[in-house]
């Protein structure tokens, strides 16, 4: 603990100490971001086949430190026996709540865009439904494997130095840097093992980064098309950009900063956007029309019960938890240290920095719409689909019968009004095409 605390980190007295740069740490962070660079900017084959192992690879090593702490002798049932035994008390804390929510929308990802960015590379008829009953009751085995691994090496450390388990080391960075480079000491050929683990760790710390990057660079390249023509230069951008913004977490005071993060624009922030993706599908666009929609694109209608999810269930939840962890509310701490009120205020705007587009966007589509008189006029306009809204074939278009005012040829449609309305000359539209690969942007003169 010594170690990672003085001789990794660094660690200042707090975050209004953060100190010199993390020399070690800072090139290490410059190496991600090229090999980030490098990886998108060959697109998202490159990086869909890179996927395949460091996906597939941290489940080997995972195996074998399951298998060697299982039978490492004393104090490994004890371990197991405390991953496993519920304690029903912690139930009326929000704390436990919260860490629940921020485990899934960190294993899962969803509301971090990441999702929805690759699906859309997915062939029209892919049944997403399957998809994520595979990913979803995979990430729940994989956490349960991983408790049993690890909590079979923390009874074992607990009973080495004859402590109690909850006392060996707490959550967080704790778990990966000091109780698995302890667990890997006790196989055969120890250095060999603690570099597959931490060459796992990086492996699975890109996947999340190529995600998260391929997220921005999509939502750039397709709210402005101009910008594909210099999508190498974007990329580039993109990647100093969010370099520079890592500097202060690679400092002496880092790790009180990236606490911050992790307490509250990885689980308010989420949990807030979550509602709002809940409302803004079931009651603004619509349910039932969702719901057929991936009717049309499965080939079958889904069952019921994700309607009462998306509608009912998921919001209720995701509400109550947000609520709370609201009202029974406690300042983050750092082990033993505790933050002023300028940290949590730098907390709270981290929230803020995300959720706080939502509203403002909201406005300003309100304010500069100039199809409705009316703000009520307005609202309709901007919550309801434009005519380029759908399938990007004609052939896939023409099941949709069910939406009022679809149109199935929306490319000959704006021909008709360009015809009549010569200001419409021009118009750049973001096609996805269903073979695995997004098309650039039309720029057709109708």
């Amino acid at each position: 603990m010594g170690f990672f605390r003085n001789e990794v980190l660094g660690l200042s007295d707090g975050l209004d100490d953060m100190g010199d740069i993390r020399w070690h740490l800072a090139v290490s962070l410059v190496v991600a971001w090229i090999v980030t660079f490098l990886c998108l900017l060959k697109g998202i084959k490159t990086t869909g086949k890179v996927v395949y192992f460091t996906a597939l690879f941290p489940y080997v090593v995972l195996a074998i430190l399951f298998f060697r702490g299982v039978t490492l002798g004393d104090g490994v049932g004890d371990g197991v026996t405390f991953y496993i035994k519920p304690n029903l008390n912690r139930l009326t804390d929000a704390k436990v709540w919260r860490d629940a929510a921020n485990q899934i929308f960190y294993s899962l990802g969803p509301c971090w865009g990441g999702l929805v960015t690759l699906a859309s590379y997915n062939r029209f008829q892919n049944n997403a439904l399957t998809d994520t009953l595979i990913v979803a009751i995979g990430n729940a085995l994989t956490s349960l494997f991983g408790g049993f691994v690890i909590f079979s090496y923390l009874g074992y450390m607990a009973a080495q130095i004859n402590v109690d388990i909850e006392d060996v080391v707490r959550s967080g960075p704790g778990l990966a840097f000091i109780v698995y480079p302890e667990a890997v000491t006790h196989l055969p050929a120890p250095p060999f093992w603690a570099i597959a683990f931490f060459f796992m760790l990086i492996l699975l710390g890109l996947d999340s980064q190529f995600a998260m990057v391929e997220t921005l660079l999509s939502g750039m390249l397709d709210q402005w098309p101009k910008f594909r023509k210099y999508k190498t230069l974007v990329i580039l951008m993109i990647c100093v950009v969010l370099l520079l913004l890592g500097l202060p977490l690679v400092t002496e005071g880092g790790a009180y900063l990236f606490n911050l993060m992790d307490t509250y624009s990885a689980s308010y922030s989420l949990m807030t956007i979550g509602l709002l993706m809940c409302i803004s599908i079931s009651y603004i666009y619509g349910a039932e029309r969702f719901f057929k929609d991936m009717t049309v694109m499965y080939g079958s209608r889904p069952l019921v019960l994700w309607k009462v999810c998306w509608m009912f269930l998921s919001p209720a939840l995701v509400l109550f938890i947000l609520i709370f962890a609201i009202v029974d509310y406690s300042p983050a701490t750092y082990g033993s240290y505790k933050y002023s009120s300028g940290g949590e205020a730098l907390g709270w705007l981290m929230v803020a920095a995300s959720a706080v587009w939502i509203p403002i966007w909201i406005i300003y589509t309100l304010l500069t719409d100039k199809k409705g008189d009316s703000l009520l006029e307005r609202w309709r306009n901007i919550s309801s689909p434009n005519i380029f809204w759908g399938p990007a074939l004609i052939k896939h278009r023409q099941l949709i019968d069910y939406a009022p005012g679809f149109v199935v040829d929306p490319y000959l449609e704006r021909e008709k009004e360009a015809h009549f309305n010569p200001a419409v000359s021009m118009s750049s539209i973001n096609v996805d095409v269903p073979n695995g690969q997004k098309q650039s942007s039309y720029n057709t003169k109708f």
